[in-house]
C-alpha cells in the first residue's frame, strides 16, 4: 500500500462526499480511512457507507475531536505515506498524480502548496496564503532560518505527506482537544525530519466558511489553544529548539487583549505564567513594526471571517 488518506469527519456528509469525488479511490495502492466521531445523524452516515464500499470506514468511541478520530486512524493505516484531509476540503483534480511523480522513500516529510476559497462563492480566501509563503520563501532562499520558520510555522496537516514509518519511528499522535489538535503533531514532526522537500506544485483546496472550528471566536476556544502552545513550548524545549524559536507569550497576550478584552487577557497571563512560551519582553511594547504586524494580522483574519460569514446569508 502506497498511500494511507486519513480523514475525520462529523455530522457533515454533503462535504465528505464532495472531498472523495476527487480522491482516486479505486487505485489499489490508495487506502482511504474515514473516521467518523460519532455523528448524530446515522442516517445520512450509513447511506454514504453504502456509497462507497472501498472507503475504511471507523468511528470514535465516544465524540472526541478530529484530533482523536486522526489518531485512530494512524493506528490502522498501512500505507508506506500518510496523507491528510479535513472532511469540508478537496484535493485539486491531479493531486495523486502529483504525489506519485514527487514522493520518493528517502524523504521523510514533504511539502506542497494549497489554494483557499470562501465557500458561499468560491472567491478567493487568504487562508493559504501564510503556509505557502513558508514554503516559497524555503524553496527560494534554503537556509537554517527559513527552514527552521517553514518547520515551526507550517501548523496545518493538509498538502503534505509524511512517511509513516518516520511517524512511528518518533511515536507521535494528534492531541486530543477540541481546537488546535493538529498543531503540535505538524511542528513536532517537522522539527524532528532530517529529510524534507517543498513542491511548490498545488494539491488541495482548504475552504473558509463561518461555522468552522477554525475560526471559532470564543474566549474558551482562544484559551484552549494558549495551552496548545503552552505545551508545544515545553515539547520543542525538551527537543532542544532555542528560546528564540519558542512560541511567544508576548503574542498570545496581545491577541488576548486586543482580540477578547481584559479577562480573556488576565486568564492567558495566568496561564502563561511559569511556562516555557518564549518570555514576555516589555521592551516589545515599543517595537512599532511588531505592532503593526499584529494589527494587519488582526484586521485580516477579521476581514477574512466576517466575508465568510456575509457570503454564508447571502
Amino acid at each position: 500500500m502506497r498511500y494511507s488518506l486519513i480523514i475525520p469527519h462529523y455530522n457533515d456528509v454533503s462535504r465528505l462526499q464532495r472531498l472523495l469525488d476527487t480522491v482516486p479511490v479505486n487505485r489499489a495502492d490508495i487506502e482511504v480511512i474515514v473516521v467518523d466521531d460519532c455523528s448524530p445523524d446515522h442516517v445520512s452516515v450509513k447511506l454514504i457507507k453504502d456509497q462507497w464500499p472501498t472507503v475504511c470506514w471507523m468511528s470514535t468511541p465516544k465524540n472526541s475531536g478530529a484530533g482523536a478520530a486522526r489518531n485512530i486512524g494512524l493506528a490502522e493505516a498501512n500505507g508506506q505515506y500518510l496523507i491528510f484531509a479535513d472532511s469540508d476540503d478537496q484535493f485539486l483534480p491531479d493531486a495523486f498524480g502529483i504525489f506519485d511523480e514527487h514522493i520518493t522513500p528517502e524523504f521523510e516529510l514533504v511539502y506542497f502548496l494549497a489554494e483557499a476559497k470562501q465557500e458561499a462563492d468560491d472567491s478567493r480566501s487568504l487562508r493559504a496564503d501564510r503556509m505557502n509563503e513558508l514554503c516559497s520563501t524555503y524553496l527560494n532562499a534554503p537556509s537554517e532560518a527559513t527552514l527552521k520558520l517553514l518547520n515551526l510555522k507550517h501548523v496545518v496537516p493538509w498538502a503534505k505527506v509524511y512517511s509513516r514509518q518516520f511517524i512511528k519511528d518518533i511515536a507521535i499522535s494528534f492531541e486530543e482537544v477540541r481546537f488546535s489538535n493538529d498543531v503540535a503533531f505538524n511542528v513536532l514532526s517537522a522539527i524532528q525530519t532530517k529529510k524534507l522537500r517543498v513542491v511548490p506544485k498545488p494539491v488541495y483546496v482548504c475552504f473558509r466558511r463561518p461555522d468552522s472550528l477554525t475560526g471559532d471566536p470564543t474566549p474558551e476556544a482562544f484559551l484552549e489553544r494558549v495551552g496548545v502552545q503552552i505545551r508545544l513550548a515545553s515539547a520543542l524545549k525538551m527537543l532542544g529548539v532555542e528560546s528564540q524559536y519558542l512560541p511567544s507569550g508576548t503574542g498570545l497576550l496581545m491577541k488576548a487583549t486586543f482580540g477578547y478584552g481584559l479577562i480573556t487577557a488576565y486568564k492567558t497571563g495566568r496561564l502563561i505564567q511559569g511556562s516555557d512560551l518564549k518570555p514576555i519582553n516589555p521592551l516589545d511594547i515599543f517595537k512599532i513594526s511588531l505592532w503593526m504586524n499584529f494589527f494587519r494580522l488582526l484586521l485580516t483574519e477579521n476581514k477574512e471571517k466576517k466575508k465568510a460569514s456575509r457570503n454564508s446569508l447571502s
